[in-house]
Order: structure tokens, then sequence, then C-alpha cells
């Protein structure tokens, strides 16, 4: 009961800091709904580095995207412990700058340590909207700078692999709308050295890696449209390297993914009438045909049609 209620005294200075943090420039979430409500970069992380407040800012220039990240602890007690210096002081695996801010008076011995470990003080006060800022930390590079993916990773935000831009990944359902294309590839050395693949970058065989031998990446919406003609048919041209066709969804039948004609788009085959256009309209041969949803029950029509038919 006494955990809860602490946690509890921590959290009502979330708000507090999270406004003065905006207040220095930094985006704190919030322009997303989750369920219904601000994704604010609150009680956020890993599993191994989760954050009472965080925010970012772009410190980059005209020639190239940068982000400065900034992790906040968030502290309700009577007086500065060793454990909240050292809860702190591991931001910096996956933050630039780190800060505790504080309830408990500060004496000047913490004040020299957290100086000393690079580490900014907030001094909160009952009742204030403003904290104190008592000491202010240099901006250094994360000590991990996968775990600061990593870390950005659960707010959301993730780097374009064409631009080098930092944006959040979100999606709009009601105008089918993604600021983000994902790629799903292999780790090309980890997969030729320990699968023994002839090519690892056959993405007919990335589905059937473990995730241990796959990388997502991402490109940003406004890259899609200035580097592609019609960047909403991204995402069946992807299928269209994987697979010549697949079973729709609803189970009615196929759909061909080669073309672009209305008969390839929007027309439902049966098994043999989709094995039967790959072949005459895109000139692939039935045993070349590679078919997303396509079982044995299919196989056996096709064949009993072919010996029919002589």
């Amino acid at each position: 009961m006494a955990k809860w209620c602490l946690e509890v005294g921590e959290e009502q200075y979330y708000e507090v800091v999270r406004k003065w943090l905006e207040r220095q420039g930094y985006y704190c979430g919030g322009s997303i709904a989750v369920r219904g409500k601000p994704n604010f970069y609150q009680n956020i992380g890993t599993k191994h580095r989760r954050a009472d407040v965080a925010g970012v800012k772009n410190v980059g220039n005209r020639y190239e995207d940068d982000i400065e990240v900034v992790a906040i602890e968030v502290r309700d007690r009577a007086l500065v412990s060793e454990r909240d210096i050292n809860d702190t002081d591991r931001y910096r695996y996956c933050a630039h700058k780190c800060y505790l801010a504080t309830t408990a008076s500060i004496t000047e011995q913490y004040r020299l340590i957290a100086e000393r470990r690079n580490i900014g003080l907030l001094q909160l006060e009952k009742g204030k909207q403003e904290p104190r800022l008592l000491h202010e930390p240099t901006p250094r590079k994360p000590e991990d700078y996968a775990e600061m993916m990593a870390f950005l990773d659960s707010f959301e935000i993730v780097k374009c692999s064409i631009c080098g831009c930092f944006f959040e990944r979100f999606h709009r359902t009601e105008e089918s709308y993604y600021s983000y294309f994902e790629m799903t590839r292999p780790a090309y050395f980890k997969v030729s050295k320990e699968t023994q693949k002839l090519d690892p970058l056959d993405l007919k065989e990335v589905e059937k890696l473990s995730s241990e031998y796959k990388i997502n990446r991402y490109i940003c919406y406004p890259c899609l449209e200035e580097l592609f003609l019609k960047p909403r048919k991204i995402e069946r041209r992807k299928r269209m390297l994987e697979f010549h066709a697949c079973w729709t969804k609803d189970g009615k039948g196929f759909l061909c993914l080669v073309g672009e004609e209305k008969t390839c788009t929007e027309y439902i085959y049966n098994p043999i009438e989709i094995v039967e256009h790959l072949r005459d309209k895109h000139n692939i041969d039935p045993y070349k045909q590679e078919i997303k949803g396509w079982t044995e029950k299919h196989e056996r029509a096709w064949e009993k049609h072919i010996s029919k038919k002589g």
C-alpha cells in the first residue's frame, strides 16, 4: 500500500515536469491519441529503461537530421538517496541528458555528485507548477546507440532509411493514412553465415526467417510521395515481389498481384482461373507461380483440370 501511495505521489509531478521540458523546446508527445488519450512520453521506455518523463528535439542542421533525447527520473521523497542518483544515471545509455526531479531537499553533497556525474537537478515544490533548475547537464552522446533507438521506438519514433529524419510512426484509420512504410529485411551477414542461404536478400524467404535474423526499416511518407509516383501502391508492390497472387481475406478467391489492369486488381479468380490468368496474361509458367494461400486442395484441382485437357 505504501508503494502504491508513493507512485501516486510521483505521478502528480509528471505533468509539471513535462510542461517544463516543453518550455525548453522539447517535444514530449501528445499529438497522437492512444485509446482516446494523448500519448505523452510519461512512464515510458524499454523493459530496462523506463523514464518517468521523456522528451526529444531536433538538433541537426540543413544537411543532416539529428536528435537529442532527454530522460527524467521523478521522485517524491523526504531525502535524496544514492539509488535516486544511480537510477537517473542509467539513462546515459539511451539519452543525451538525464535529470533527477525531486521534492527532497538537495544537499551540497548530492549536488556535487550530480555535477560530477553530469546529472541535471530539478527541485520540485508542492503546490508549484514550475520546478527550479539547480544544475543543467551537458548533452553527451548516449553510451549505447542501439539502446537509444529501442528507447525511441517505445515512443513510436523511428528513423527514415532514405532521408535520415526522425519521425513519429502512426496510422490514422479514418483516412487510411500511414506516416511510414515498414520494410522487413534479413540481417545479411548473419543470415548468410548461420543459415547457409545462397541469397540472404531473397524476399521470398524473409517470412520464413526467425526474428533473430530480421531487421526492420522505415521510410517516412514524404519520401514515398517524392520518390514514388503512386506511394499508396507501395504495399502492394512489396507483395508483388513475394507473390504473383494471393487468397483474399474474405475467402472468395484469388487476386492477381502482378498487373495494373482492373482484371488484375479487382477481379476475383478461382484456383483454375488464377493459374491460367498468370500463365496467359503474364507469361508465368504454372510451376513457377508463387501464390499465397495455395493449398494441396487447389493443387489437386489444377492437376485434375490439366489431365482432362489432355
